[in-house]
């Protein structure tokens, strides 16, 4: 248990999130670290998005889903608006 990283919230509030970059934290490595078949395997129609309790509600409308597609993209600008947009979504004043 020593070394072992845990995820500071006053940390993030101080310094933003790159003090987690390149580490378990960061989607960005965890995703680039899944083979590709599961990343394609990932039904997005499957997920059950109207039981995802958002800061603004429930997600029926599945923006979550339209960010997530919007993520496997090549290029590298939408790949960072979508992960922003889902942050946004995940995050509500200040609480996750």
């Amino acid at each position: 248990m020593g070394n072992e990283l845990v995820w500071d919230f006053d940390l993030v509030c101080r310094e933003g999130y790159d003090t987690y970059e390149d580490t378990v934290f960061d989607v960005r490595t965890v995703i680039a670290g899944m083979p590709q078949d599961v990343k394609d395997g990932f039904r997005l129609d499957d997920v059950p998005w109207e039981r995802f309790l958002l800061g603004h509600g429930a997600d029926g409308e599945a923006p979550a889903k339209r960010w997530l597609v919007q993520a496997r993209s090549e290029d590298a600008r939408t790949v960072d608006f979508a992960l922003s947009m889902l942050s946004g979504l995940m995050t509500h004043q200040t609480s996750v």
